[in-house]
């Protein structure tokens, strides 16, 4: 780490939790200390003392060390560093230059005391040096028992416990520091044990929700239909089926309805587990209607699904905060398959012959069973001839509003339908395959929106 003036006041990311004023001052000052011993050393070459000329030198590299150290977040550890020479280097200075380095031992241990936090012993062993060095200072000045009148062994001998108390004190501090250490550790130890504990709680939830998800995934592919009702009604045929979960909102069906076939592409509100959810609500309002309404007339059983879907969610009355529903197209195929009936409701039926121009036939503009479209609601029928090689396609809008591309657009209809265009020679059952890889290209790198479902059919 280079240290510069860009770096010098700017607060570390990984901090131990120090304040950011601690942190500037103990800059600040470490900064100074580092300026005075510098200063300080050609002061002794000159006064020729030997002693402070080389602890000086080694405090330099010391300070940079602690710079570098406070800078790096270790703020305990730089101040625990400079305390010891603080006070070894007053000890020193006092033992050697007399009152000069008592008054030293004064400022420095006043300094660090201001700087450590809260009121820790060590904080109260440096304010009752302070206390000390000033009563010192008080009887070396003093001028009814001067200290230096006394007999020789006797200053020195005073001195000299000025220096042991300091290095008892930055002792002490050692023990201290080595003591909060081992503190911080046994804490650190016990957050990480917790952490792991959380850890595991969390992992044992997500295997349950995992499973029941996978679960619910099995539930939701059971009211799917199965093959060889597909084979009867469109053997000819390409089904694709893509939540953008485990389980989504959409679904298809296929049964028999009278003499005929009825082909359904549904898409839900939402996707996921609240999709999921009105699939098998949309399911069982589906069953249910195609009891009650006559065989061949998709736009009224469309109408009844929306009163059974509103019903079961009372979204028929005033009251209540859900607003959900479904979109569906509807084909219905008589056993004579000669015309095709389309009602939609919010969705359309695509179709085109060979080499002919896709055509986009749309459903009414209202969905069914969400809050607010009255019960008797009505749908419109259209009908379509069956000619050979005519193709139908019907697609939920996580296929046509799926963003990509550089400008972040939709797939779109107009993608979609050339699309279809250009696989109009290819064979149904190849062509789910490459749709997926054109969205899939446009797609890029953008997350995938919504379930995507498509069904297409013919019965040439």
């Amino acid at each position: 780490m280079k240290i510069n003036r860009k770096v010098l006041f700017e607060r570390p990311k990984n901090s131990d939790g120090t304040s950011y004023r601690f942190f500037i001052l103990s800059n600040s000052l470490y900064l100074l200390f580092l300026l005075v011993h510098l200063c300080f050393i050609p002061l002794f070459i000159f006064l020729d003392i030997t002693s402070l000329i080389y602890f000086n030198i080694i405090s330099v590299p010391l300070y940079y060390v602690v710079l570098r150290k406070n800078l790096s977040g270790q703020h305990l550890t730089a101040l625990f560093l400079v305390t010891i020479e603080v006070v070894v280097h007053a000890g020193i200075a006092s033992y050697t230059i007399g009152e000069v380095g008592i008054r030293q031992a004064l400022v420095f241990n006043l300094i660090m005391a201001v700087l450590y936090p809260g009121r820790s012993r060590p904080k109260i062993l440096l304010i009752t040096l302070i206390a000390i060095s000033f009563v010192f200072l008080n009887l070396y000045d003093s001028t009814t028992t001067p200290i230096n009148t006394l007999n020789i062994y006797v200053f020195y001998a005073l001195r000299a416990s000025v220096a042991a108390l300091e290095a008892f004190i930055a002792g002490y501090l050692a023990f201290y520091y080595v003591r909060a250490a081992t503190a911080v550790e046994s804490d650190l130890e016990k957050v990480i044990e917790e952490r792991l504990k959380a850890e595991n709680k969390l992992s044992e939830a997500y295997d349950i929700i995992k499973s029941s998800i996978k679960y619910a995934s099995r539930i939701q592919h059971s009211i799917l239909p199965f093959q060889q009702v597909l084979d009867k009604a469109i053997p000819n045929r390409m089904v694709v089926w893509e939540p953008r979960d485990v389980v989504g909102g959409d679904m298809y069906w296929c049964h028999t309805w009278g003499d005929g076939h009825l082909i359904i592409l549904g898409d839900c509100t939402g996707h996921g587990v609240p999709g999921a959810f009105m699939t098998l609500i949309s399911n069982g309002a589906l069953d249910q209607a195609c009891l009650e309404v006559e065989p061949g007339n998709p736009a009224k059983l469309i109408s009844r699904i929306h009163q059974l879907i509103q019903n079961t969610l009372n979204q028929h009355m005033n009251e209540g905060e859900s607003d959900d529903g479904l979109e569906l197209g509807v084909c219905y195929v008589p056993v004579k398959r000669d015309k095709l009936t389309f009602s939609g409701a919010r969705f359309s039926l695509f179709y085109g012959d060979i080499n002919s121009t896709i055509i986009e036939l749309k459903g009414d503009k209202q969905g069914t069973g969400y809050r607010g479209i009255p019960q008797d609601t009505t749908f419109t029928n259209h009908h379509i001839d069956i000619i050979d090689g005519r193709r139908f396609y019907m697609t939920s809008d996580g296929l046509l509003d799926q963003v990509g591309g550089k400008k972040r657009r939709g797939f779109g209809k107009k993608r979609f339908k050339n699309l279809l265009d250009q696989l109009s020679s290819l064979p149904l059952v190849s062509q789910g395959d490459t749709i997926l890889a054109e969205l899939s290209l446009h797609q890029g790198e953008e997350m995938r929106r919504d379930d995507v479902s498509l069904i297409g059919f013919t019965f040439s």
